[in-house]
């Protein structure tokens, strides 16, 4: 499960722009989701950037996850676990993927994500990943042979930008009082995204004075289960994808 959890983690983010599907239902605060839109822009607008993720020590995985982006479309995620490393690169439409057993065991074939399943892993990625057993399962002889080959898993994403809502997803944003992040203030922001069927998704959204997001808190029953910090603004980054992926 942690294995498969690591790559439905890696291909979403490498794959799903960061904030929310097109088309979402909103309650609470018109103006502060306006304001999480807004910063939503500026990180596209900017050259590069990078994102350090971590989860709780309560968490039921140790796992660790490096985002290097290049804007307009340059991704490149690491994820860290005691087990193995797993590894997405995508460059316009082309993704690479892999992973590499820390073990000696043979890392688990990973499955097929498009724009339009990353809802569910939005909403819950660890019980999104289940269901990506079975096919994980019927793709395992022809991933195992094409990275026996070069190590890379090569595809083209599907066409057609971030998946649209579903007329039911709704999420609930509420301005939080002003707080500090690294001696610096930061506008706070509190969304808590609900879907029928779907357990619900809280996030604590942290924005700096120069409108660019700081930090974003996946909670689980008020408190942080995972934490991405942005920084790296402007880096000089550098992605391409390996040499078997290259068209």
């Amino acid at each position: 499960m942690h294995r498969m959890l690591a790559a439905v983690l890696v291909l979403w983010v490498a794959a799903a722009a960061w904030g929310a599907p097109a088309g979402v239902a909103v309650r609470g605060d018109a103006q502060a989701w306006e304001e999480v839109g807004a910063a939503q822009a500026r990180l596209e607008a900017v050259r590069s950037y990078r994102i350090r993720a971590a989860v709780a020590p309560e968490a039921p995985i140790r796992m660790t996850m490096l985002t290097e982006v290049v804007n307009p479309d340059r991704r490149r995620v690491v994820v860290e676990l005691p087990e193995y490393t797993a590894e997405a690169i995508i460059v316009g439409r082309q993704m690479a993927s892999r992973q590499v057993s820390r073990t000696g065991q043979p890392a688990f074939p990973q499955p097929s994500v498009g724009p339009g399943d990353l809802l569910g892993a939005f909403l819950d990625p660890i019980g999104f990943a289940t269901g990506f057993l079975v096919q994980a399962a019927m793709n395992a002889m022809t991933q195992a042979v094409a990275q026996r080959l070069t190590g890379w898993r090569c595809e083209t994403l599907e066409a057609g930008g971030g998946a649209q809502a579903p007329p039911e997803l709704e999420v609930e944003v509420a301005r939080l009082p002003q707080a500090s992040l690294g001696g610096a203030p930061v506008r706070v922001y509190r969304m808590v995204w609900r879907m029928p069927g779907q357990p619900a998704s809280e996030q604590r959204l942290s924005v700096g004075a120069d409108g660019l997001p700081r930090r974003l808190e996946w909670l689980q029953d008020g408190k942080p289960m995972m934490t991405e910090d942005y920084g790296d603004f402007g880096a000089p980054i550098q992605i391409e994808l390996p040499p078997p992926c290259r068209q």
